[in-house]
Formats: structure tokens, sequence, C-alpha cells
């Protein structure tokens, strides 16, 4: 696609190497990423990094945002368990996750 994803700002910030991934099943261009992420950025008059991290930094505080009010409205310690991201970026967003929870 041409929108900006999450796994394209991991791309754009080096954290997700392009490349083959699952088995060759997924087939990451970095250029592809630079460009997605990059249109986006010129529309905010910023630069690709920058929007990168700030992409980062969105899906995160969804997380947070959605988890700590179940969280709370269940009565829940969140000290007392463990976080265990999975599925897609799940396992390489879980520690931004958790550090903001």
């Amino acid at each position: 696609g041409t929108e900006a994803t999450l796994t394209d700002a991991y791309v754009c910030l080096g954290i997700v190497r392009a490349g083959e991934l699952a088995d060759g099943r997924v087939s990451i261009d970095k250029a592809l990423s630079d460009t997605a992420v990059g249109a986006l950025a010129a529309r905010l008059g910023r630069g690709v990094e920058e929007v990168a991290e700030d992409i980062v930094r969105i899906a995160t505080s969804h997380i947070y945002s959605a988890l700590v009010p179940l969280l709370a409205r269940k009565g829940v310690d969140y000290h007392e368990y463990v976080f265990l991201p999975f599925g897609g970026a799940g396992p390489m967003h879980g520690l931004l996750a958790a550090r903001e929870i």
C-alpha cells in the first residue's frame, strides 16, 4: 500500500530490516516504507525519521489508552501480571507499551 503503517515506521527507524520475513511470505522494501512515511512527513512539513517516531508514539498511546482504563474498570493491579504481547508487531511494540503502563 501507499499509506504509512507502524511497520513502515519501524523500517524507517531501522528497528525492522528490509528483506523477507515469515519464511518468505512477507517481503519488506525499505524504499516503499521510506516513500509511505515520507509522503506523510511532506504533508506535515517534518522529517521522515521524526514522523516515524511519532507513528510509534501514537501506536503506543493507543495501546495505553485502551488497556489502562480496562484494567482500572476491572480493578486489576497490573503489577501482579505479566504483559504478553503477541502477533504482528506485538513483541516489538510490547516493550514500549509496557514501559508506558
